[in-house]
């Protein structure tokens, strides 16, 4: 999860392919990208665990996209096992 300066959380996923060889991400091949903002009121007669993933906003996005983006690879660079 991630709090953004405008008072949204939003979750982050980026899907890369994975090296089975090296047991690494390739950054270098993204397959998919997802942002889903978990700041808005919870629908009436839906639970939590389902009422905030139904619309990826990470194309409406692409400046926090790419901030996002940016810290991710930048952990697993440092941290390639995912590990720190």
């Amino acid at each position: 999860m991630i709090d953004h300066s405008d008072g949204s959380s939003y979750r982050f996923s980026m899907w890369p392919r994975w090296d089975g060889t090296s047991l690494l991400p390739d950054w270098t091949d993204v397959r998919s990208v997802e942002l889903y903002n978990h700041s808005a009121p919870t629908p009436v007669g839906r639970s939590p665990f389902d009422a905030y993933e139904n619309i990826n906003l990470a194309t409406q996005h692409p400046n926090l996209v790419k901030q996002l983006e940016s810290i991710l690879i930048s952990y697993f660079s440092e941290n390639p096992r995912g590990l720190g």
